[in-house]
């Protein structure tokens, strides 16, 4: 219990001291307990990505059952910024989504916060890394979107809704589709990311901020 109580502490105290971003203190956090991490960006979204197997360098990582640590879709925001929870995804080494590891609430302090998800990460990987061994990436069930119906129209010119994925990531641009699931939910999409939106209006909950940004980092990670 001291050994766990001086590792919290000292990743605490390592996030503090690291910056400016949410990625490099999430990172700093995480080296206390030696687990190794890498910084993934796509299409402007941001992760810290961990590979299942402790052992694997980066390129085996993207290869084998990883975790994408997100807060927001955005590691590289000023740590000041912070304000989204954070989400632990699992995926398997084919880029399927499986599971949400587990997630930590924003309110605590980025600092506490980054502690307390590297100490989340340690016991998880102890508890769960022999279920996804490197050797067998694609062993896990895992659905890219739920079977939910969806229905794409086009939307009139007169229309000025933004385009949500581009409002996600700071971009303005006016929504030309309107993606609407059997659900009931619905969101504007520009052209060039319907088949993204399609995904995420299937997996809608509600239209809080921080599950529209945890569902457009996953999904846009998706085959």
């Amino acid at each position: 219990m001291d050994n766990e109580n001086a590792n919290f502490t000292a990743a605490q105290a390592a996030a503090a001291a690291a910056g400016p971003t949410e990625g490099d203190k999430l990172r700093a956090a995480l080296d206390v307990y030696g687990i190794p991490s890498f910084l993934v960006e796509d299409g402007g979204l941001s992760y810290v990505m961990v590979a299942v197997d402790q052992t694997a360098d980066e390129d085996e990582a993207h290869a084998g059952p990883k975790i994408f640590l997100s807060s927001g879709g955005d590691i590289q925001r000023p740590a000041e910024q912070h304000d989204d929870p954070w989400t632990a995804m699992l995926y398997d080494g084919e880029g399927i989504f499986i599971d949400e590891a587990f997630n930590v609430l924003a309110g605590l302090g980025v600092d506490m916060e980054c502690g307390l998800v590297a100490w989340c990460l340690a016991h998880w990987l102890k508890d769960n890394a022999r279920r996804y061994p490197r050797e067998s990436p694609s062993g896990r069930k895992g659905l890219s979107v739920p079977a939910v119906a969806i229905e794409v129209q086009e939307l009139p010119g007169f229309f000025t809704m933004p385009c949500v994925r581009c409002e996600m990531v700071g971009r303005a641009a006016t929504g030309t589709h309107m993606v609407t699931a059997e659900t009931g939910y619905g969101l504007a999409s520009c052209a060039g990311h319907v088949d993204v939106t399609c995904k995420v209006t299937a997996a809608l909950g509600s239209y809080e901020q921080s599950q529209l940004r945890a569902l457009f980092a996953l999904c846009m990670l998706m085959p």
